[in-house]
């Protein structure tokens, strides 16, 4: 498993964990009262999720060759305007 595959998979189980713990939170009493330390966790587990979804697409966008979709012909960093084909600059 590589390093990509292993980030968003802990992510994923974040993401898991942080719905699990809000709806168990909310079934239990009292009912339909959520502690502030369920909504304190739930949302470092979204921080988390986010920042981890949000490197792998940048590393994605301005590292690997292609901006890492295979069989197309992308722009290897997309802050360049001026090397995007067919754009008028700015």
């Amino acid at each position: 498993m590589n390093k990509d595959k292993l980030s968003q998979l802990s992510a994923l189980l974040m993401l898991l964990s942080g719905v699990g713990l809000s709806v168990a939170g909310f079934v239990a009493d009292p009912m339909g009262e959520i502690s502030d330390s369920v909504l304190w966790y739930v949302g470092q587990t979204l921080m988390y999720a986010g920042s981890i979804f949000g490197v792998t697409i940048y590393t994605l966008a301005r590292f690997r060759p292609n901006g890492g979709q295979r069989g197309e012909k992308t722009l290897t960093d997309p802050w360049h305007r001026e090397a995007l084909p067919n754009r008028p600059h700015a």
